[in-house]
């Protein structure tokens, strides 16, 4: 598999990533040793990985009225050379969009060195943990990882990178979207994330076999540069019951959250 780092500043090279996990799938990642990709068809943002050229066809087509709708004032050549344009261009939609969004996985991280109450309450459970690593710690293992797997997905792509958020929920049909892949732009909506990604991308030719997550293989060394954060309203005795569970794991250090609760 081959590794794209996409370019950054200094400063953002420097920073944190978090990564908000629910109780079980932090277990799983305990149990299971793996970094867990999810299909971006599978996630609640319709718009992940998704071209603009694409969103920027389904804008157009939207805007063209149903028949129903349609001026009557308007030549029945015209009306139906409308109806046909807008037919076509939802039928390639529904057909290129899963394409895409099927043959990319996606592991996803927040961006700061200060903790955002915002990501834990899209969690909203008290029995979430964080996973804190300097970014530059997280990519040179996965670059080492990669080196020494060289048949470890062979026909995919990593690409490491932050999004970048702009408006796409409705797209604007005049604004040029400078973004080198689909997949690292998110409408401003979801801003509040300040995401780093890290994307697999499969041949599309795999999309309509590959399966609902894909998992790269880890080792204690990256959670050994790990830090791992409680939830902020996590109990003192769940606390004790996390670090219990990790006690064969040496994390660089197992805390609640700085966070003050009422």
């Amino acid at each position: 598999m081959t590794i794209e780092i996409l370019t950054e500043t200094k400063d953002q090279k420097d920073e944190y990533l978090t990564r908000f996990l629910g109780l079980h799938k932090f277990i799983s990642l305990l149990r299971k040793k793996t970094l867990y990709f999810t299909r971006l068809d599978l996630l609640p943002d319709p718009f992940k990985g998704i071209t603009t050229t694409l969103l920027k066809q389904r804008m157009f087509a939207s805007l063209i009225p149903s028949r129903e709708k349609m001026n009557p004032r308007l030549p029945s050549e015209a009306i139906e050379n409308n109806l046909n344009q807008k037919a076509s261009i939802e039928k390639q939609y529904s057909e290129d969009a899963p394409k895409k969004q099927k043959s990319q996985f996606v592991n996803c991280w927040f961006r700061g060195d200060r903790e955002s109450m915002a990501m834990w309450d899209l969690y909203s459970n008290k029995e979430c943990v964080a996973l804190k690593i300097i970014k530059t710690d997280l990519i040179s293992y996965i670059e080492i990882l990669l080196d020494l797997q060289p048949l470890l997905y062979p026909k995919n792509k990593m690409i490491c990178g932050p999004v970048e958020y702009c408006n796409l929920n409705p797209i604007d049909l005049d604004v040029k979207i400078n973004v080198k892949y689909s997949a690292f732009k998110k409408d401003v909506a979801y801003n509040f994330e300040n995401e780093y990604r890290i994307l697999m991308v499969t041949p599309t030719s795999y999309s309509d076999k590959n399966p609902p997550s894909l998992e790269l293989n880890i080792t204690d060394r990256l959670l050994n540069n790990t830090e791992l954060i409680c939830h902020p309203g996590m109990t003192e005795w769940q606390i004790d019951d996390v670090k219990h569970l990790c006690k064969n794991i040496k994390f660089q250090n197992v805390r609640k959250s700085l966070i003050e609760l009422k």
